[in-house]
């Protein structure tokens, strides 16, 4: 049984992560309780969402599974956190920001050493 949520929506705002997604705010209008519990039984899985100023076609709506790693963080956001904690233990001084900049340039330094020997 394909379990599908469709409803019209507002969408209200948009904001982009620093991970690349996007937020976004969205608004349904008043939902029958089947609709409900469809829409509350998805929550936190993958899924697609597919957005259309008017009625979508069946054959828009893709038929292979969503990919989305979720509450995954990339390699690099991995790298980023670790940094962060560093910083927080060695206490600086500096803004964060520098620091991370620093220790990157360190890292892509000693990279660029093993390239030229």
């Amino acid at each position: 049984m394909r379990r599908t949520f469709k409803a019209p929506v507002i969408v209200k705002s948009a904001q982009t992560l620093v991970d690349g997604g996007v937020k976004l705010h969205i608004t349904t209008r008043e939902l029958a309780p089947e609709e409900m519990s469809l829409m509350f039984a998805l929550r936190g899985t993958e899924a697609w969402m597919l957005l259309a100023p008017n009625e979508l076609e069946d054959t828009e709506v893709p038929e292979e599974p969503a990919k989305v790693e979720a509450n995954e963080k990339t390699p690099g956001q991995r790298l980023r956190a670790v940094l962060y904690k560093t910083w927080e233990q060695t206490n600086q001084g500096m803004q964060f920001e520098l620091y991370y900049r620093m220790k990157m340039e360190s890292i892509i330094d000693r990279f660029k050493q093993e390239l030229d020997n």
